[in-house]
């Protein structure tokens, strides 16, 4: 049987599951609070004011305790904001938020459907590169149809250069087998 307490009937609470987001136009991540409970995510009103969103209307927000309270919704768009030297390279995605004045220390209470998406969106984190911004990355690799398709035969397996061109004039070579054509890629880094 689960107890609400420990065995001297103290309360144990649940510890509070946090992640941070970025929003399109704002330089610093928010602090957000992920509630299994919320029907709708919230953010701090006076952290958006300067974005001049238009408002899609307005809702009562109703707490746990309290009276209600009206709020707007806003679209923002959104994307998790993961620890150094991560990044998520994935695109915003619009969520509807209501704005109004949050008494927590989080600025943003995201709902469960908003944690499933932002947690779909992970897969994009990156380590981000070391490079100095717009710096060019040359890279010279093959991959014939049948590698793509996954039935290249151990003859066709033909990756026969990678060169890398590190930016100090230094090529790194892998040669892994024969070659019979060979593409070029210009990779900039942009970040």
């Amino acid at each position: 049987m689960a107890t609400s307490g420990d065995d001297n009937g103290v309360p144990v609470l649940s510890e509070l599951q946090h992640c941070n987001i970025e929003i399109q136009w704002h330089s610093e991540p928010f602090k957000s609070l992920k509630d299994s409970g919320a029907q709708i995510s919230l953010i701090k009103q006076e952290l958006i004011q300067d974005l001049k969103n238009p408002c899609l209307g307005t809702i009562l927000v109703k707490g746990v305790v309290g009276r209600p309270v009206e709020a707007n919704l806003v679209t923002l768009q959104i994307r998790p904001s993961p620890d150094p030297p991560m990044v998520n390279i994935a695109p915003y995605i619009p969520i509807v938020f209501e704005a109004c004045d949050l008494s927590v220390e989080e600025d943003v209470i995201l709902s469960t459907s908003v944690i499933e998406q932002l947690h779909e969106l992970s897969a994009y984190n990156v380590t981000k590169s070391p490079r100095a911004f717009n710096e060019p990355v040359l890279a010279e690799a093959v991959t014939t149809r049948s590698m793509a398709r996954g039935s290249a035969t151990q003859d066709e397996k033909a990756v026969s250069e990678v060169r890398n061109y590190d930016g100090d004039g230094t090529e790194h070579i892998n040669d892994n087998s024969r070659v019979e054509q060979i593409s070029l890629v210009q990779i900039l880094t942009m970040w």
